[in-house]
Formats: C-alpha cells, sequence, structure tokens
C-alpha cells in the first residue's frame, strides 16, 4: 500500500515539475514562427525552455502608439538575438477579430499567446501586471517574478539593450565584492 501511495505521489510530482511558471500564468501553449514563416502551435515549456527573461507584450493593430512601438521592439528583440540574451517576448494581443491578429502577428518575430486563450486569460494577466492601457511591456525573470512592469519606457531608454534585463538596482549590487 506505502509504496502505491509513493508511486502516486511521484507521478503528481513530475507532473507538476514539468509544469513551469509561465505554463500557470499564461497557459500550455504558444504560437511560434517555423522556418518555412508559417505558425504552429507549440507548448510553453519547450519555447521558454532556458530563457531567463520574458517580456509579456500587451498591444493591439488598431492602436496607434502600438504601430509605432512594435517596430521600435522588434529591433531590441533582433538586437538582443544577436547579443545570444536568453530572452522571449510573448505578445498577448488586445485585436479585435483573427483577421486583425495574423496581420498585426506577422510584423512580429517573437511567440504569441494563441487567439482561442486570449479572451480566457486577457483580463487575468492585465489585472495581475496592471495593464492599463496599449502597449504595455512587462519585463519577468525565469521564475515569474516582475524585473519591471514599464519595459516600454526601458526600451525606448536603452534601446541597445547595454542594461538589460533592467533588473533593479540594490546596495548590494552597488558596492563592489572584496
Amino acid at each position: 500500500m506505502r509504496f502505491i501511495i509513493l508511486c502516486i505521489f511521484c507521478v503528481l510530482c513530475n507532473i507538476y515539475a514539468s509544469t513551469s511558471i509561465f505554463e500557470e500564468i499564461i497557459g500550455d501553449s504558444l504560437y511560434t514562427w517555423t522556418s518555412e514563416e508559417s505558425i504552429e502551435q507549440r507548448s510553453t515549456s519547450e519555447l521558454l525552455k532556458g530563457k531567463s527573461t520574458i517580456a509579456l507584450y500587451f498591444s493591439a493593430s488598431w492602436c496607434r502608439p502600438c504601430q509605432q512601438f512594435t517596430p521600435m521592439l522588434a529591433k531590441f528583440y533582433n538586437e538582443m538575438k544577436k547579443k545570444n540574451k536568453s530572452f522571449e517576448i510573448i505578445w498577448i494581443s488586445q485585436d479585435r477579430s483573427t483577421e486583425e491578429f495574423a496581420a498585426y502577428y506577422q510584423k512580429m518575430p517573437w511567440l504569441a499567446l494563441p487567439v482561442e486563450a486570449i479572451k480566457e486569460k486577457l483580463e487575468y494577466l492585465s489585472s495581475l501586471y496592471k495593464v492599463k492601457g496599449i502597449p504595455h511591456l512587462v519585463i519577468l525573470d525565469e521564475d515569474g517574478s516582475i524585473i519591471t512592469i514599464d519595459g516600454r519606457t526601458m526600451v525606448a531608454k536603452d534601446p541597445y539593450g547595454l542594461e538589460f534585463p533592467w533588473k533593479p538596482r540594490t546596495l548590494s549590487t552597488l558596492i563592489p565584492k572584496p
């Protein structure tokens, strides 16, 4: 009997351990671009494995400030990839239709929350990350802790990512170690 309980416990632990914090926050799958430039849906944990910094990008095609910020963010994203930064962006669309989503996503090189998951997750994510308007860029570390909810300003101030991932400075990080 103890053996059976232990086996069940181990199975449950393995299931929980294989679930990343990001699967809990945004769901178990995301859209990604294939090498043939088509979209496929893949596992969140697979796509974010080894990423130390994750950004959630809230925007929509009909939003003028988003239309201006998205190319700037794409340039920043590509720059971070060239520098081999362990970084990924997930787009959380606020578009009104699948057609608007598809047309706008073609301008983005990163991951996206699947259309069918947006309705379920948008209100929760907006509340969790204090989204008051768009564009809104939240920067998280690998365990889901917030680095900044003002990523838009940080990208504008540091477009080459010289101080990326913009972790808050503390006294211990400013004082040199002996």
